[in-house]
């Protein structure tokens, strides 16, 4: 390797850690960007949609455990709950066995696309799991 190479990889971690653009190849900027254009990255702004929503403390929290979960199932827990009420689901696997004991296994197991509606949270569990697994998930809102 030459030696102009090996500090590159140095480099581009130092400019990283000072928050500075650093292009790994030197080479011509794509068509219609300039230089001072590639290296500065605007940052992104969220439109607030809902502003101070969120609670001091969760109104309710529960883990809610079932037998038999297909990747992508759609499952609900009926709850006080309204529309726009901050709601989160966790999931993992676990051993009805054991007690419900939740384990970290070979599954790729995760609660998604989380919904409020009136008198309920529904939310899509994925397994990333051909056979049927045994879950549970954690609602707290």
């Amino acid at each position: 390797m030459k030696k102009s190479l090996r500090f590159l990889p140095v480099l581009g971690a130092a400019s990283l850690l000072l928050g500075t653009a650093f292009p790994a190849v030197a080479g011509p900027n794509p068509p219609g960007l300039s230089k001072s254009t590639t290296r500065q990255a605007k940052p992104r702004t969220p439109t607030i949609v809902k502003d101070g929503v969120a609670a001091a403390a969760p109104s309710f929290g529960k883990t809610l455990c079932y037998l038999d979960v297909v990747d992508g199932e759609r499952l609900w827990w009926g709850v006080s709950v309204s529309p726009g009420q901050p709601v989160v689901a966790s999931a993992s696997e676990a051993n009805p066995d054991n007690n419900w004991e939740e384990f970290i296994g070979d599954a790729h197991v995760y609660a998604e696309n989380v919904a409020v509606i009136n008198g309920r949270v529904m939310f899509r569990v994925r397994t990333h799991w051909s056979a049927r697994l045994d879950v549970c998930v954690h609602v707290i809102g």
